[in-house]
């Protein structure tokens, strides 16, 4: 199991165990879903619950309210 941190939070209207996929490319190819466990203003912290490719900076973040 693996953590990520990004920059989005509860100004953006994400809440603690919101599930949010990665994704990887100009194609946006699913590689992952990620859920919240801690958040703040403007960063959050989620646990890698499924990966088909490993998570890694710069791969976009999709769910949002």
């Amino acid at each position: 199991m693996g953590y990520c941190i990004f920059d989005k939070g509860r100004r953006e209207g994400l809440e603690v165990g919101d599930l949010l996929i990665t994704t990887l490319g100009k194609h946006r190819i699913i590689n992952g879903m990620i859920q919240i466990i801690n958040l703040r203003e403007s960063t959050t912290t989620a646990v890698i619950r499924k990966s088909s490719d490993m998570v890694t900076n710069g791969d976009e973040v999709l769910g949002f309210k």
